[in-house]
C-alpha cells in the first residue's frame, strides 16, 4: 500500500506539469481522425493506432519490450447523468477483476481509489489499477472528462517505473481532443505522385526516394537505400477479397507463421487500423533476420473495384520514415480501374 501511495503522489504531481514538448524537427508524425468526431490526434509516425467501437481509439507504441498504450473513446453517455463515480464501481472495477484475478491467480497489487486529477489543464475524475504481470508492476489508469458537450474517457497503461513517454502521450491526447493551441501537428510532407500505369493506379511519395516496378509486389518505395530495407510496396491485384479481415487471420497469418516458423517473434492483426485517414485490416510481424527484427505491416483494402495491398518493412523501432511513407500512400492512392 505504501508503495501505491507513494506512486500516486508522484502521478498527482506529474499530471497537471505535463506541457506539450518542443516540437523537434526529427519527431514525424502522422494525424489519426476519430471515427465520426471533429477532432484527429497527431501520433509519432511509428506508433501504433486502431479503434474498436468498445475501447474507442487505442494509441500504441508498439515496441514489445517497452509497452504503453493510451485511449479516447466518445462516450454515448449523456453528461448530466452520467456518474464517473458508478462506472468505477459498477462497470470498471468489476471488469479488471474478472480479468485479472482468478481462482488460481491474482495480478492486483492495488485497487486505488476515485480522486481528481489534472490533465494538460483540466480536471478529471479518475481511478488507478495497479497491477504485476510478468515480475513488472504496471498501471491502468482511467480517467473522465466532460468536452464539447460529452462525456470523453481516457485510459492510460504504462510500466510504473518508467510513466514519462506513455504521461506525454496522454497530455498530447486531451490537447488534441480539445483542439488546444499547444496539441501536436501533423508532419507536412512533400510529396509528388508516382504513377504505376501496369496496375492501373496512382500514389504520392516524396521525391527523394527511388522507387521501381515489378509485376508481383506492385511498386516498391525506398525510405533509405534502394534495393534494402526499410520500405513500403504497393500493389492493386486483378481481384476484389470480399472479406479481407478474414482473409488477412485466416490465410495471410497462417502463410507468415509458416515462412518463419521459429523466427517469428509476435504478430498482431487489427480490424481496423488507423492508416492515411483510414480504417484498414492490418497484420503487424515482427521476425527474426540474422541478428536484427524486421517489422512488416501488411494492410489489405478491398473498398474499391479491386483489392489492394500495402506492405512496409522496417527494423523494429525504427520505423517513424516507412510508416509516414505508408500513411501518405494510403492516403493519396487512386484507381484508374472502371
Amino acid at each position: 500500500m505504501r508503495k501505491l501511495i507513494a506512486f500516486l503522489l508522484a502521478l498527482f504531481l506529474a499530471l497537471p506539469c505535463i506541457a506539450a514538448p518542443a516540437e523537434e524537427e526529427s519527431v514525424i508524425r502522422r494525424a489519426v481522425p476519430y471515427p465520426g468526431e471533429n477532432f484527429s490526434i497527431a501520433i509519432p509516425a511509428q506508433y501504433l493506432a486502431f479503434y474498436k467501437e468498445e475501447l474507442g481509439l487505442t494509441i500504441s507504441a508498439g515496441i514489445d519490450k517497452t509497452t504503453f498504450y493510451a485511449r479516447v473513446k466518445v462516450m454515448p453517455d449523456d453528461p448530466d447523468t452520467f456518474s464517473e463515480e458508478d462506472y468505477f464501481e459498477n462497470v470498471w472495477l468489476p471488469g479488471q477483476r474478472s480479468v485479472y484475478i482468478g481462482k488460481n491467480y491474482n495480478l492486483v497489487l492495488d485497487e486505488g481509489k476515485t480522486q481528481t486529477y489534472t490533465v494538460s489543464g483540466r480536471e478529471m475524475i479518475g481511478h488507478p489499477f495497479l497491477l504485476k504481470i510478468a515480475g513488472k508492476e504496471n498501471c491502468d489508469l482511467m480517467l473522465f472528462d466532460r468536452w464539447d458537450g460529452k462525456v470523453i474517457r481516457y485510459e492510460l497503461y504504462f510500466p510504473q517505473n518508467d510513466p514519462d513517454a506513455a504521461l506525454q502521450l496522454l497530455g498530447n491526447m486531451v490537447r488534441s481532443v480539445t483542439k488546444h493551441a499547444l496539441a501536436p501537428k501533423e508532419t507536412q510532407q512533400t510529396v509528388a505522385p508516382i504513377v504505376c500505369p501496369e496496375q492501373f493506379f496512382s500514389f504520392s511519395a516524396r521525391p527523394a526516394y527511388p522507387w521501381e516496378f515489378d509485376k508481383n509486389n506492385g511498386v516498391t518505395v525506398y525510405t533509405e537505400e534502394k534495393g534494402r530495407i526499410p520500405y513500403i510496396m504497393v500493389y492493386q491485384s486483378n481481384n476484389l477479397i470480399a472479406e479481407d479481415y478474414e482473409y488477412l487471420k485466416e490465410q495471410y497469418t497462417p502463410h507468415i507463421k509458416e515462412v518463419y516458423g521459429d523466427d517469428l517473434i509476435s504478430y498482431s492483426e487489427y480490424e481496423r487500423f488507423a492508416i492515411g485517414g483510414r480504417l484498414l485490416p492490418l497484420g503487424r510481424y515482427s521476425y527474426r533476420v540474422k541478428d536484427q527484427s524486421v517489422t512488416m505491416l501488411r494492410v489489405i483494402d478491398s473498398s474499391g473495384k479491386r483489392t489492394v495491398v500495402y506492405t512496409a518493412k522496417y527494423l523494429t523501432g525504427k520505423g517513424a520514415d516507412t510508416m509516414a511513407a505508408l500513411d501518405a500512400a494510403v492516403a493519396s492512392f487512386q484507381s484508374s480501374v472502371r
